[in-house]
């Protein structure tokens, strides 16, 4: 399985489970065993994995995540997730939780308001859907994490850092899911 090697490097050691950060609605996870599917429910974020694996499960759509790569959740919903771990190669990663105007605030920034007319708001897209890291997207994290280790660059910083992984993802291969959230109009937002 793909491993971020260089976010390991600022990963803290923690229980399995989830540890909460500094930051509002982030949180660090691992788990040292393989678990089977079991219902979980995802709230909206970013859950990026830096090593192990999780195939995650709605309906008809089911795919495998690993080191390296993120999904975009675009709501809370229920999700099966299968952890794929064992001693040698835990599931480690963090959870960046966002809500729909700091999406909508990116977007505006971006200049991105007049691109959304040009979108079909009528196709539905997929709730979550996972992407690869783009360099600048591990850039941003790496900032992050290492933020994250110093409690008051936590508290100064994190909520910039933050913001700074949130734009690279709506720069990412997840963009069109986040940017109808962002309008919170159309089918999808109606869900969440």
């Amino acid at each position: 399985m793909a491993v971020f090697e260089e976010a390991l490097k600022y990963f803290p050691d923690i229980p399995d489970g989830i540890t909460y950060c500094p930051v509002k609605g982030v949180h660090y996870f691992q788990e040292s065993f393989h678990r089977n599917a079991e219902p979980s429910v995802y709230p909206a974020g970013l859950c990026i994995m830096f090593s192990g694996a999780k195939i995650l499960s709605m309906d008809d759509i089911s795919f495998q995540y690993t080191g390296g790569e993120y999904v975009v959740c675009s709501m809370t919903m229920p999700l099966n997730c299968e952890i794929c771990a064992n001693d040698e190669e835990p599931v480690k990663g963090i959870f960046i939780g966002f809500t729909i105007s700091e999406i909508r605030d990116l977007v505006e920034e971006m200049g991105l308001i007049d691109s959304f007319q040009k979108m079909d708001l009528k196709v539905v897209p997929q709730p979550f859907g996972p992407s690869v890291m783009s360099d600048s997207f591990r850039g941003s994290i790496l900032r992050f994490l290492e933020c994250l280790r110093n409690e008051q660059d936590a508290r100064i910083l994190g909520e910039t850092l933050k913001r700074e992984v949130l734009y690279r993802a709506l720069t990412g291969e997840q963009s069109e899911l986040l940017y109808k959230i962002a309008l919170n109009s159309g089918p999808l937002a109606l869900v969440s």
